[in-house]
């Protein structure tokens, strides 16, 4: 993917059964969905959207990137007084 003006889903990695993967949440279908994901690998990628919007939202795709640190941090405290 070369388009830089695509919108970056921001998500979570998870590991299991040998398997990376991240978990983005589409603002579109109010869905979560699950790309793999390289080990070690912090920038954004370039992704096809798992949704039935994808023609209509995203007709070239999107980007995905793991939250940053802080960004995970604020989440967790907000979850915890929740």
């Amino acid at each position: 993917m070369t388009n830089k003006n695509l919108p970056v889903l921001r998500g979570f990695t998870f590991e299991g059964n040998g398997y990376i993967g991240i978990k983005v949440f589409c603002p579109f279908c109010d869905k979560f969905h699950s790309h793999g994901w390289g080990e070690g690998e912090t920038k954004p990628a370039g992704r096809s959207p798992h949704c039935t919007t994808r023609g209509e939202h995203y007709p070239n795709g999107y980007w995905i990137a793991p939250f940053k640190k802080m960004d995970q941090k604020d989440i967790k405290r907000y979850l915890k007084n929740e």
